[in-house]
């Protein structure tokens, strides 16, 4: 390959995986926000039961609940002083800006003949200087997700068995889902539990 291709293929490929690590970290600003505000409605929840009789529960169903409640608080508050300290939403927006310059790159140097080393080298720097200007990167699972949008450009990528590209795409697509989905299903499957259980 010629340096003009070589440097098509490194812009391509590296906005291609920022845009994915926007839309990954997108998801999982979502999937916070989400897991914050269904953990707060079950302890409303729990808060009600306790002060009505909407459900009849004992004395000791009560402070066990109010046990559950005291945990479920303190695991929002860690999680999401944790995740939030980690500015997800901030990175992912950086992450589509850089991937919006980088597509600017890109476009130019589609109409720079080979031949044009100077306008080549022009673009490279300007490469260079979008990637140090966001000083942040993308993570691995962005680049290979990234790879295996694109099978016919990545032979080792498209010789993978189904089940690794399953694995691939279940982690990119789905694991910050999963994660929120237990984080808000098992403290309210704990909180039935202790309501409706007759020892």
């Amino acid at each position: 390959m010629d340096n003009k291709e070589l440097l098509n293929n490194r812009i391509w490929r590296t906005k291609g995986s920022r845009f994915n690590a926007y839309r990954r970290l997108a998801k999982k600003n979502s999937t916070l926000t989400f897991v914050t505000s269904c953990s707060s409605i079950h302890l409303l929840a729990i808060s009600i039961i306790q002060l009505t009789n909407l459900v009849t529960i004992s004395t000791n169903q009560s402070q066990w609940l109010s046990f559950i409640s005291i945990i479920i608080s303190i695991i929002i508050l860690a999680y999401g002083l944790y995740e939030n300290g980690k500015e997800h939403g901030l990175k992912s927006e950086r992450h589509h800006s850089c991937g919006i310059e980088l597509d600017g790159c890109y476009s130019k140097l589609q109409f720079i003949p080979n031949t044009e080393t100077d306008k080549i080298s022009a673009i490279a720097n300007e490469y260079n200087q979008i990637t140090a200007k966001y000083l942040l990167n993308h993570e691995t699972i962005d680049d290979i997700y990234f790879q295996l949008q694109n099978p016919d450009d990545f032979p080792n990528i498209a010789k993978i068995s189904k089940f690794k590209r399953l694995r691939i795409e279940l982690n990119y697509k789905h694991y910050d889902t999963i994660i929120g989905f237990i984080f808000v299903i098992v403290p309210v499957l704990i909180s039935l539990v202790i309501m409706f259980y007759r020892a």
